[in-house]
């Protein structure tokens, strides 16, 4: 059961980090938990060339600019808490338990990624048409894509 769970986390940490990478950041270069923090500005720009009414456009930029404040809060816990883990693996009388509970931690602070992203991004579907979505998300823009 509890190699079930850390499987579970193992997993969900890969899922956010590949969702939450192309979607929270800053133009400071600033590492936040794995998180690609310049790609907000590149959401931003294809909302601004895409959404032609001021109105429509701002709202779903203050959904942006409230998702990356989420994001980055939550980061920093993301990356401290990977920090404590690699400590704590480096210590030999480290406990199961120990481990077990950071990680748990961590499954716990990922799954708070994973529902802010989910929520601002159906937020913003509501804002726009289908093809206006399609156009903000398509691969001509790198936010919304994955690089494995």
């Amino acid at each position: 059961m509890k190699k079930r769970k850390i499987r579970w986390a193992g997993k969900m940490v890969l899922g956010v980090l590949l969702i939450s990478g192309g979607l929270a950041g800053c133009k400071s270069g600033e590492e936040t938990s794995g998180l690609n923090l310049e790609r907000v500005d590149e959401s931003r720009h294809a909302i601004l060339s895409t959404v032609p009414e001021p109105e429509r456009r701002m709202a779903m930029l203050a959904i942006v600019d409230s998702m990356q404040a989420e994001l980055k809060a939550v980061g920093a816990d993301v990356l401290r808490l990977r920090q404590k883990i690699v400590e704590e693996n480096r210590d030999y009388d480290t406990t199961r338990d120990d481990l077990e509970a950071l990680y748990a931690q961590l499954g716990s602070q990922l799954e708070t990624l994973t529902d802010s992203v989910t929520k601002h991004s159906l937020q913003l579907r509501e804002h726009c048409s289908k093809s206006e979505w399609k156009k903000i998300t398509s691969h001509e823009t790198e936010a919304f894509q994955f690089k494995f």
